[in-house]
């Protein structure tokens, strides 16, 4: 149980650094992964295995907002949330999470040997006080939001620090594109596009895609045998970060 968990902070921390979000990774416990991202917000993502009672929410979140970190709750679906389409009731604990994290609850599950990290939804059923649980797509870790959610319940009333995953999942690369100088010309763009393995002129969409996966091949975390992965990685995110200024600008191709 805990290898799979542990597993999963990998992750996390792999996708969040190919995100560009991670400014400095200041503990990883693989359970608990405490980090600052690149936006100055420090961030303390909690990795759910076991049943979390309200009031064990409420004191890790009081804790956090104390010492000016963000909270992030992600649960392990299999074990603690109902399946996608039954009907359930809510317990206190639900409606705390669901409270911090503008109506959803946050989950990972391992499928056909894969990982996904998505948001679970409960659905209000017309004249019923059962909810209905909806699994949703998985989500792009990188869309990290920071925020202050005011909750006013039962066992968890007051005002903290969370953070979701429905931001803008390029905010991070933009930022760190803030310092490339402009305007580059075509050949320079060109070099940058064929880092990706594209030609000049590929969609944002394409770009996107075609960065995750490169990254997912060459990230020092992943490919631990290549002595040159920190330099690939940082010449992809210069790529990335610089293509995605270009598209920006309406000079991309």
């Amino acid at each position: 149980m805990r290898y799979f968990t542990y597993s999963v902070g990998a992750y996390l921390v792999n996708e969040l650094d190919i995100a560009g979000a991670v400014d400095k990774i200041l503990h990883d416990g693989r359970d608990i992964i405490y980090l600052r991202l690149v936006t100055g917000e420090k961030l303390m993502i909690h990795l759910i295995d076991s049943y979390i009672p309200l009031y064990e929410i409420k004191n890790t979140v009081t804790q956090n907002t104390a010492n000016g970190d963000h909270t992030l709750f992600i649960l392990w679906a299999d074990m603690l949330l109902p399946d996608h389409g039954r009907m359930v009731e809510l317990e206190d604990w639900h409606r705390g999470l669901m409270a911090l994290f503008d109506g959803r609850i946050y989950a990972y599950k391992r499928y056909m040997q894969k990982l996904y990290v998505f948001p679970v939804h409960f659905d209000a059923i017309p004249y019923s006080a059962f909810r209905r649980v909806r699994y949703g797509e998985p989500i792009d870790v990188g869309a990290l939001r920071c925020y202050h959610a005011e909750v006013e319940m039962d066992g968890l009333r007051g005002g903290f620090y969370a953070t979701s995953f429905d931001g803008d999942p390029d905010a991070y690369h933009r930022q760190r594109a803030d310092h490339i100088e402009t305007p580059i010309n075509v050949d320079q763009l060109a070099g940058h596009f064929a880092v990706l393995g594209l030609s000049v002129g590929a969609d944002k969409a394409a770009v996107k895609a075609a960065f995750r996966e490169r990254a997912r091949q060459v990230h020092p975390d992943i490919n631990t045998t290549d002595t040159d992965a920190h330099q690939k990685m940082q010449a992809l995110n210069i790529a990335y970060q610089t293509i995605l200024k270009a598209i920006e600008r309406g000079d991309a191709g």
